[in-house]
């Protein structure tokens, strides 16, 4: 069901009033970060995923030579299922 919502004006800036279905449906609250990009001519609007909590953030300060397989790794890797294993 559509929503409605107009656009105001506060000093040299416009504001959209996102209403509180939206905000429960995106999972946010005031001070949330969004993004906002256009597809085909569609506002899409985005919660700012926390990159802090990325594989490449969390790897970042681990040392090099921990980051290589070990041989029991390959071995694992490589290894034949030894019972239902999909």
């Amino acid at each position: 069901m559509p929503i409605e919502t107009k656009i105001r004006k506060s000093g040299a800036s416009a504001i959209l009033t996102i209403p509180k279905p939206v905000l429960n449906y995106m999972n946010a609250k005031v001070g949330t970060t969004i993004s906002i990009d256009m597809v085909d001519g569609l506002m899409v609007c985005k919660k700012k995923v926390d990159d802090s909590m990325t594989l490449e953030s969390l790897l970042a300060d681990s040392p090099r030579d921990r980051l290589t397989l070990t041989e029991e790794d390959k071995e694992w890797l490589h290894a034949e299922p030894v019972g239902q294993e999909i």
